[in-house]
């Protein structure tokens, strides 16, 4: 159990860190978002353009993606694999009375239209078990808390989306338009990782006490 417990651990550290460094190459982008509105402005203006800058611009936007890709992706992989641990715990200490196993927990962030509710209620599911495994649903949750995390989830892709629907570079106005939205979707990931970092520290505190208890009382 103890060796269970310090794998556990080292997840939800690993994870910590990760969006840790998500936050910072969000924060990055939503700065190269401004410094790139602020020289498309000059171009709409009639400002002329030195063409270092602007290379400068576009080599700045691309490391950043590359950046971006590769820590959103090693994070996603280690968000599944602590959702995945964090549900097997809930099911546990409840006998396996939910409504997700923990490879649904998982698996409704991939399905289409169900992924923009039942993540949330599967985090909710696991918030409560996780607080009392015998009466959940008397359990008091952080509305706030969970609610605001995937709100600003949500409202941050469907603002890349739109940018990217926008992103025209035939059209000088669009193309603003679009980076202003980027800069926006990278603001509200970086509400939605923080809260989650709340979030998951939470769970794994609830967790433990609940395991603790169900070892005294074993």
């Amino acid at each position: 159990m103890r060796d269970l417990e310090t794998a556990g651990g080292a997840r939800t550290k690993w994870l910590g860190a990760l969006l840790c460094l998500f936050i910072l190459i969000e924060g990055a982008t939503a700065i190269s978002r401004a410094f790139t509105i602020a020289l498309l402005s000059g171009v709409r203006a009639g400002v002329g353009v030195d063409p270092a800058a602007a290379q400068a611009d576009d080599d700045r936007t691309a490391l950043l993606a590359v950046v971006y890709l590769l820590i959103l992706l090693v994070t996603m992989i280690a968000y599944c694999l602590w959702l995945r641990r964090a549900s097997h715990r809930a099911h546990a200490v409840s006998g396996g009375n939910m409504g997700t196993t923990p490879g649904w927990a998982i698996g409704w962030h991939f399905v289409p239209f169900a992924n923009l509710v039942m993540p949330f209620r599967t985090m909710v599911e696991i918030w409560k078990v996780s607080a009392n495994p015998h009466d959940p649903e008397a359990v008091l949750w952080p509305e706030a808390l969970l609610r605001g995390w995937w709100g600003l989830w949500l409202a941050g892709n469907f603002a890349a989306n739109i940018a990217w629907r926008f992103n025209d570079p035939d059209h000088l106005d669009l193309l603003i338009f679009a980076q202003w939205l980027d800069m926006f979707s990278s603001l509200f990931a970086i509400g939605a990782g923080a809260l989650l970092m709340v979030i998951v520290r939470r769970i794994e505190k609830l967790q433990g006490e609940s395991q603790r208890v169900m070892m005294v009382f074993a």
